[in-house]
């Protein structure tokens, strides 16, 4: 079983939006985020949600994408 993780913080939880919102700007769906991290889109909805925690490399690849 895998181990519980913590609660986000709210720097995480505010990020997680911000990116969603960039997202959404930029006419993504979450899909096609998905398709350019090479993850599936459960990854990108996770990540928007605080439920994992960022990476750097994503963050990376995504705002040049969301025209960051």
């Amino acid at each position: 079983m895998s181990e519980r993780r913590a609660a986000p913080t709210v720097g995480q939880v505010v990020l997680g939006r911000r990116l969603q919102e960039l997202r959404e700007a930029a006419g993504l769906k979450r899909e096609e985020a998905a398709r350019v991290l090479r993850v599936a889109p459960a990854t990108v909805r996770r990540m928007e949600m605080a439920e994992v925690a960022l990476r750097i490399p994503y963050l990376q690849i995504l705002l040049p994408a969301y025209g960051v």
